[in-house]
C-alpha cells in the first residue's frame, strides 16, 4: 500500500499501484496511467487505467469538498488547484476529525485534520469499486 512515485510525475501511477495492491490484484504494466511529459496524468488516464483492469472507477466533485459519508475507501483525491498541475493521494480512512491518506511523494501514510484537507484537495475524487 505503501507506494512512492519516483518521478515529479508520476503521483497517478504510485496512486493506481496502491490502490492495486490494497485489493491484492495485479495488472499488465500496460494498464498503468500513462504520463504527459511534465504534467504527469489526468483523472480520466486513470480512471481509463483501472477499467482495463475490470476495476470500476468513477470520478465525482465535492463543491463543498465533503465526501459522503457511505463513500468506499480508499478513493484518489486529487489535490491543488483546478487550473494547474495538481497531485493525487489515496485516501484511506476518515475519522470525526481527521483523515490518513498515502502521499506518494514520500510513499507514507499521512495523518491530517479535517480542516487542513480542505485547504489542499480540490474536491474532485476517483471512487474505486472492486
Amino acid at each position: 500500500m505503501r507506494v512512492r512515485q519516483n518521478k515529479i510525475n508520476t503521483c497517478a501511477i504510485a496512486c493506481f499501484q496502491s490502490v492495486m495492491q490494497f485489493y491484492s490484484i495485479k495488472y499488465c504494466d500496460s494498464s498503468l496511467p500513462r504520463v504527459k511529459e511534465a504534467k504527469g496524468s489526468s483523472l480520466y488516464d486513470l480512471k481509463i487505467a483501472f477499467n482495463k483492469e475490470n476495476v470500476k472507477a468513477d470520478a465525482f466533485f465535492s463543491l463543498n469538498k465533503t465526501l459522503p459519508s457511505d463513500v468506499n475507501l480508499p478513493i484518489i483525491l486529487l489535490l491543488g488547484n483546478l487550473n494547474k498541475t495538481g497531485h493525487f493521494v489515496v485516501l484511506y480512512k476518515v475519522e470525526k476529525s481527521y483523515i490518513i491518506w498515502l502521499d506518494p511523494a514520500i510513499g507514507e501514510l499521512v495523518h491530517l485534520s479535517k480542516e487542513v484537507l480542505k485547504t489542499l484537495w480540490t474536491g474532485v475524487y476517483l471512487q474505486i469499486k472492486v
